[in-house]
């Protein structure tokens, strides 16, 4: 295209700012091609680094296809090819790495050395443990532990080492004859430094203050400006304070420090005079000076109490005696940062002027692409190799000494999100300034045309940023602030017409959790653009754009925090969506990780009960009930060593298959290497089969491929099977993203789930981005900083006791000063999170979905408020059924916003913002879904049907007795049909001189029932449960509440949780002194002194098989209090209900009592015992329950 061309042909310095699907790759391969042509160039003499391996590996294979196609006629493109295997093209920190190990010996490492952060951190951790415990009895290191706790103090020494210098980059110059303490650490810079500051707000304020002395100061009646004149007029000018500022630290008296403080004491807290209420010039004056001195005042704080503080000097010796031995440490280990390389690359290039001008020699061109994400350092490389040949700089060459036309930059500022990489996108945008003074100047191209996207979207684009990023050419522009230009669009794709939503939540009573309903209606938005084949752009034959249905593939989901992830994955598999992600949130409370964690685990702790207890109900052994309970009943017998002639045929099969796996693993253990025993448990165990029969389980394959990874790294890592056991037992039941495994994919199917920073460089046709309300977290201030400006510092306990870090302090207040003093300034991180939205937005080539909630406070630079500000959306007062009861606004903090007003769309140009509200769903309706997904495919059905036939077992069906019980409870039969062919007699008409009798809602002391409306009837039946089965086996011992309901009461009043207690108390007391608690007690008795015959359980859970073949069921259930001698055994059911209905119950207890029975081989009676009103119900049996079963099953099967 025209617009690209200039940026090929120009012949100097370029710099292409090149916007979202703008053609940057093919421009850097158009202009490839170019060099060689024009220049008669090889591949090796062009220098093309980019910021990531994929980045590198699109650049590559771009290049190379378009050497391809250029081919004929065309001999330099034919050597070219020939030659390609020698193309230089590949990552900044590859070939950082290539020059670090053609000089690492000038710092004591190896050639061989390892390029690894995790490592090098994990070794910097371990010395800084020792390092404080070492020191702790030091002043600097007893402050600095009491202010921050050991965990923090350790993590603030790492942070040293891995800054956006590395470590190595800290410690003194090889290459120097006379090394000096370097800047950070120095205090005498660091003394400088905060002089020249000092001195810039002096000048400030003597502007400020003096500038009042020029003006009308009126009549002086009333609160005029006098205070203020006075003090301008004795305010010192700075060459005063500086010549009292020569000796400061000399004999170790502050001097300097002194005269500021008296300088700038009149300006300071209570000082300050009063804003004058004159008329006059003078008085308008310094009314509007007045704000900008208070908001001077902590950076002026700071400084003097940095200037005068008598530790600063040890503290930086501190730090760097830390930065030594750990620099120390990390040759020995021979494991460098990338950081690290980086900075060793750099100094090399300065202090080796051989290899310098070997390198300059090597290369006609240097290509970087997105060099937004890079910084200083890097830039300080690029520099140098790009040196004018007959130019010898001593350190870093500045611009005019640059070779003509060598560098070209490609990046865009509006994309620089890798801040927590040490990106600096200033260092981008300041490039234009400094190659102006370069050889032959600099060429400046827009690439503004995005491709990519559909017209529609730009437009939104177009609209949203500008709206809340400044234009890109404001004069005001910070350094860490991206101007916004419009793109412009290419031709729309005819038959797609695209869709802008954003969908928001609004709480609701009984409602799912508002994650959970973004989760389903993200899932079911994806099965309806398929189902409906929703037109997406494509590429067509000739490469044009031409409209086709949507695949899975076609969508990704791009996450700014990965907190809900785990919540989408869940839902995807709900509606059968194949998915895959770039980093699994679930993979640690899923069940295969669980299960190849319980198989390793008991290869190195055979004796691990709860892992062993996993592996036998697991895929690998599948024990039936009867075979589990028997071997978990021997508590002593480590894994499979168990008699295996006590299990039945079917169970002793599967223990010895898994036995023998066992066996082998073992024996593989102690050669085999991590990853390898993985791939044995998950293809030759067999849990990959089991996995994938089922094809709805698709998307847990994938987990396998992470554990494995994972596995990888370990082995990498020299890990033993013990040390990976215990590294894997942190993660259990955690939401954490895998930080170190990829897995190697040959393809990637399904939806894309992957944070918005990893989608840097891709473009999908339809785009979701979810919780737009989450914002930044907040900033954790940190215990140790290496500040650009003023050095190293900590936080450490002063004389007052107060934990600060005055360079901390004052970088914040000065950062302050700059945001505050230009209402058009952002700070850094609000102009990144921007920056981050533009670039998830840009991702979406046809169809864009945002969906989110409410904030539940203020987070702080949301996408949601991006969205807001952009599109002025209206809003309507949030009501009490949506929003809940709030206490008066004077007693909590400031409300949360109001929901979205419902609107069908806003427009602007082509592009239409559709605003929905996402359904609220209950329980019962994610019971619904979960029910309806789990019933196989029609399709799947059909082709099942077609095959043979073979015989298979039954499959079991399991059912919970209470919830059976209560569902059936509510069936029509009991209302009119008490006849029900399918359970005859099951709800026969009640005896109604035990049913529906009202409780009273007193006590029999008069006293009202403390639980209603504090804990629910179900928490307070536990509660009095608990107190019962602890009053029964200890009378004399208070009873307590579990820690569960101990939690619950904890939320209540100390008032109201007492009664409640004594409540329960009362009522459990009341039973143990009825004639059944008094029965049971005894049985307590007898079975604690072994008495043959006697029974007694609390809680007491079963599972019971009833029938056989087809009729075949499995009924589970806890009888909350079991006892009875040799000739019989009674049961109780404990009930709080305030309405006795015990034949609602009689389906429970009929089941209880048989499979008690059944279990005891003695016969049983069951009752109920009402602990309100001390009433005990006998329950009678119902006749014939096995028959019963069958339809009862059947009706809960059909139910909804």
């Amino acid at each position: 295209p025209a617009n690209q061309r200039p940026a090929v042909l120009d012949q100097g310095n370029c710099i292409v700012a090149a916007g979202a699907g703008s053609g940057k790759t093919r421009v850097l391969a158009v202009r490839y091609l170019h060099l060689l042509r024009e220049r008669q160039l090889g591949p090796e003499r062009i220098l093309c680094l980019t910021f990531t391996n994929k980045a590198a590996a699109e650049m590559r294979e771009r290049i190379h296809g378009l050497l391809q196609q250029c081919l004929p006629g065309e001999p330099v493109f034919a050597a070219a090819f020939a030659n390609f295997n020698r193309a230089e093209i590949g990552t900044i920190d590859a070939y950082c790495s290539k020059l670090a190990r053609n000089s690492c010996n000038h710092w004591g490492l190896a050639p061989d050395f390892q390029v690894d952060d995790a490592s090098a951190r994990r070794v910097t951790h371990d010395l800084a443990l020792d390092f404080l415990l070492a020191r702790r009895h030091q002043a600097v290191a007893a402050a600095y532990l009491a202010a921050n706790g050991l965990e923090k103090a350790v993590a603030g020494l790492e942070s040293l080492a891995h800054g956006r210098d590395g470590l190595l980059g800290l410690v003194a110059d090889p290459f120097t004859d006379n090394p000096s303490l370097p800047d950070a650490f120095s205090p005498a810079v660091q003394r400088t430094r905060l002089l020249d500051q000092a001195a810039k707000l002096h000048a400030e304020l003597q502007a400020g203050l003096q500038a009042g002395l020029e003006l009308d100061p009126g009549s002086g009646k009333g609160i005029g400006a006098s205070r203020w004149l006075e003090l301008a007029a004795q305010f010192p000018a700075w060459d005063k304070v500086g010549a009292a500022t020569a000796g400061f630290g000399a004999t170790g008296a502050p001097d300097g420090a002194t005269f500021l403080a008296t300088a700038w004491q009149p300006l300071l807290d209570g000082s300050l005079p009063r804003s004058p209420a004159g008329a006059d010039e003078a008085s308008f004056h310094y009314k509007e000076l007045r704000p900008r001195l208070v908001l001077l005042q902590p950076a002026l704080r700071s400084i003097l109490a940095a200037l005068n503080d008598p530790l600063a000097a040890d503290s930086l010796a501190f730090m760097y005696e830390f930065a030594q031995l750990a620099a120390a440490e990390r040759v020995r280990s021979n494991t460098v940062s990338f950081a690290d390389v980086a900075s060793l690359a750099r100094a090399a290039l300065i202090g080796d002027r051989q290899l310098r001008e070997w390198c300059k020699r090597q290369y006609d061109f240097i290509m970087i692409d997105e060099f937004q994400d890079d910084n200083q350092l890097q830039k300080d490389l690029l520099y140098l190799l790009a040196e004018a040949p007959d130019s010898h700089a001593p350190g870093v060459p500045l611009p005019e000494q640059l070779g003509a036309g060598k560098l070209f930059f490609v990046g865009d500022e509006k994309q620089s999100i890798y801040a927590f990489r040490n990106a600096d996108v200033s260092v981008f945008k300041g490039l234009s300034r400094e190659l102006a003074d370069a050889p032959g100047g600099v060429g400046r191209h827009q690439l503004a045309i995005n491709w990519r996207s559909e017209p529609a979207l730009i437009d939104f684009f177009n609209h949203s940023f500008a709206a809340i990023m400044p234009p890109a050419d404001s004069p005001g522009l910070a350094g860490h602030e991206a101007g916004f230009a419009p793109l412009g669009a290419g031709q729309p794709t005819a038959g797609v017409v695209p869709r802008i939503v954003y969908a928001e939540t609004r709480p609701a009573p009984d409602s799912l959790p508002e994650a959970e309903l973004e989760a389903w209606y993200i899932a079911d938005r994806m099965r309806r653009l398929v189902a409906d084949r929703e037109p997406v752009a494509g590429a067509g034959p000739d490469g044009a754009k031409v409209a086709r249905a949507c695949l899975w593939e076609d969508m990704a989901v791009l996450f700014r925090k990965k907190t809900n992830q785990h919540l989408l994955e869940r839902y995807l598999r709900l509606f059968n969506i194949p998915y895959h992600t770039v980093n699994s949130t679930s993979l640690f409370t899923e069940s295969i990780f669980a299960d190849l964690y319980a198989f390793l685990r008991l290869l190195v702790y055979p004796h691990d009960r709860l892992a062993w207890a996993s592996l036998l109900r697991g895929p690998f052994l599948r024990l039936s009930d009867p075979g589990f309970g028997l071997i978990v009943a021997d508590a002593e017998t480590p894994a499979f060593a168990f008699p295996v002639q006590r299990l039945d045929q079917a169970d002793q099969a599967r223990y010895r298959q898994a036995e023998g796996w066992y066996r082998q693993l073992s024996t593989m253990a102690d050669t085999a290497s991590l990853a390898e025993l993985v791939a044995w448990l998950w293809y030759s165990g067999g849990l990959r089969w089991n996995v994938l029969k089922d094809g709805r389980n698709q998307a847990f394959a994938e987990h396998f491929d992470y554990v494995w990874a994972m596995a990888v790294d370990a082995d990498r890592r020299g890990l033993r099977l013990a040390d990976f056991i215990d590294e894997l037992a942190g993660l259990f039941n955690t939401v954490d993203k895998l930080e170190n495994a990829t897995p190697l994919r040959a393809e990637s199917r399904g939806v894309a789930l992957m944070t918005i920073h990893a989608s840097k460089g891709l473009e999908f046709p339809i785009v979701f981005i979810p919780s737009l309300q989450l914002g930044k977290n907040s900033p954790r201030g940190t215990a140790t900083r290496l500040d650009p400006d003023f050095g190293a510092s900590l936080k450490r306990l002063g004389p007052d006791g107060e934990a600060v870090d005055q360079l901390a302090e004052l970088a914040k207040a000065l950062r302050k000063l700059q945001v505050q003093g230009d209402d058009l300034v952002v700070s850094p991180s609000q102009a990144e999170a921007y920056r981050l939205f533009y670039v998830a937005c840009t991702r979406a080539a046809s169809h864009l979905f945002l969906s989110g909630s409410q904030p539940k406070r203020a987070a702080g630079e949301d996408f949601r408020q991006m969205l807001v500000t952009a599109w002025d959306l209206a809003y309507e007062p949030a009501n009490d059924s949506a929003a809940g009861l709030a206490a008066p606004a004077s007693e909590t903090a400031p409300a949360a916003e109001a929901p979205l007003k419902t609107a069908t769309s806003l427009t602007c140009g082509a592009a239409r913002l559709e605003l929905h509200d996402i359904e609220p769903r209950r329980k019962l309706d994610y019971f619904r879904l979960h029910q309806r997904q789990a019933k196989p495919d029609p399709a799947i059905l059909a082709r099942a049907a077609a095959r043979p036939a073979w015989q298979v077992r039954p499959q079991r069906r399991n059912w919970a007795v209470t919830a059976m019980g209560d569902q059936l409870a509510a069936v029509p039969s009991t209302r009119g049909r008490p006849n029900s062919p399918e359970f005859p007699g099951l709800f026969d008409a009640p005896d109604q001189s035990q049913v529906g009798k009202l409780l009273d809602n007193s006590q029999p002391d008069g006293r009202a029932s403390a639980a209603a409306g504090d804990l629910n009837e179900a928490d307070f039946g536990t509660l009095c449960h608990e107190f019962t089965s602890q009053l029964l086996e200890n009378p004399e011992r208070p009873p307590e509440a579990g820690q569960r309901l101990a939690r619950l009461l904890k939320r209540l009043s100390e008032k109201r949780a007492a009664a409640i207690l004594d409540e329960a108390h009362q009522l459990a007391g009341g039973f143990l002194a009825s004639a059944c608690g008094q029965a049971a007690r005894r049985c307590f008795l007898a079975n604690r002194a072994g008495q043959a015959g006697a029974v007694y359980h609390s809680e007491y859970a079963f599972t019971w098989r009833t029938g056989q073949g087809a009729a075949e069921n499995f009924l589970t259930g806890a009888i909350d209090l079991l006892y009875g001698d040799a000739s019989g055994l009674w049961l109780v059911d404990f009930k709080t209900d305030r309405v006795e209905e015990p034949e609602k119950h009689r389906f429970q207890l009929s089941v209880y009592r048989a499979a008690a029975s059944a279990i005891f081989g003695r016969p049983c009676e069951a009752s109920l015992f009402y602990l309100r009103n001390q009433r005990q119900l006998p329950s009678a049996a119902l006749d014939d329950l096995e028959s019963l079963l069958p339809g009862a099953a059947s009706y809960w099967e059909r139910l909804p």
